[in-house]
């Protein structure tokens, strides 16, 4: 009777030992599998922080070159409003907007009504911003016109 205790205990701790052995063969395997997909991970990040370095680096180098275009435009502003610093009250106006500057002389400052002929303080505001504007070379230079509704006078 003993030795049928024995046995029975024996097979029983057998039958665990298998079931114990599988499960930790089972585990093994579900540890492996996570180890592979740790590693896929870790170079899925590996490979997504090279990305988003570069793409740091770009966002960088155009914030960078967005300044140098600020400030470009800053001190191109500021030799044109240097250049005709004797003119503020006499119908010019110079302005910053979309990355762009503009100047706007009123037609009083360029002619009098009804001619043609540039005047003498016009052509002054001209030739000051022509100067200002000479050694750049960079720019691309727009020049719009506007015509009144006055009728051309004789002496014109």
């Amino acid at each position: 009777m003993l030795f049928r205790s024995f046995e029975k205990y024996r097979s029983t701790g057998a039958k665990e030992a298998s079931a114990l052995q599988k499960q930790l063969e089972q585990k093994n395997v579900e540890l492996q599998k996570k180890s592979e997909d740790l590693v896929t991970l870790e170079a899925e990040l590996k490979n997504k922080q090279k990305l988003l370095e570069e793409r740091e680096q770009r966002v960088n180098e155009l914030e960078e070159l967005l300044k140098r275009q600020e400030d470009a435009l800053k001190n191109l502003k500021k030799k044109v409003l240097d250049a005709l610093i004797g003119f503020e009250n006499q119908g010019l106006k110079v302005e910053q907007k979309n990355g762009k500057i503009y100047v706007s002389m009123e037609a009083k400052l360029l002619f009098k009504s009804g001619s043609i002929v540039v005047e003498s303080d016009g052509k002054k505001a001209l030739l000051q911003i022509g100067k200002a504007l000479e050694n750049e070379t960079d720019l691309e230079i727009v020049v719009e016109g506007h015509t009144d509704t006055d009728k051309l006078s004789k002496d014109t």
